[in-house]
């Protein structure tokens, strides 16, 4: 396996399991390779999804792993058994964590929890018991909080 490749591999990697946009920059700085290198990875990892279930999703200078946009109707399904099941006793402790402790980062969270929350924040966001806004302190990083729709 080339560099190349390898780059490609990473890259899905990060994306998939922050589960959030990133921006080039901070992948340039994560895998210590320039924002040429990462762009060209991106571009061979778009070619690698062509006809897949996910895709790259691209904002102004960050990106994303996402599902196929025709694939809406059968992640819509899913997400809606998702929105109208009770909530899982992971789910129920990262809220009450958010509850208490909120605002607080997904760092923070994962912390207390000793294991990756990204799923259960983005269920939780789903179902409008939290939002992400941005920090006071760090505008370039986001908190969670509870909604007015949890009270």
């Amino acid at each position: 396996m080339n560099n190349e490749q390898q780059l490609d591999i990473q890259l899905e990697a990060i994306l998939f399991s922050r589960g959030e946009p990133m921006t080039i920059k901070k992948l340039s700085a994560v895998l210590e390779k320039t924002e040429a290198e990462i762009e060209e990875a991106i571009t061979i990892l778009k070619q690698k999804l062509e006809n897949r279930g996910l895709k790259i999703v691209t904002l102004n200078d960050k990106i994303m792993l996402g599902t196929d946009p025709s694939l809406s109707s059968v992640v819509l399904k899913i997400n809606k058994e998702e929105i109208e099941s009770e909530l899982s006793k992971a789910s129920l402790e990262t809220l009450s964590i958010v509850f208490y402790k909120g605002p607080i980062s997904k760092k923070e969270i994962e912390y207390i929890r000793g294991v990756n929350s990204s799923y259960i924040l983005r269920n939780l966001s789903i179902r409008g018991l939290i939002e992400k806004t941005t920090d006071e302190k760090n505008s370039r990083s986001g908190v969670y909080k509870i909604t007015f729709d949890l009270l």
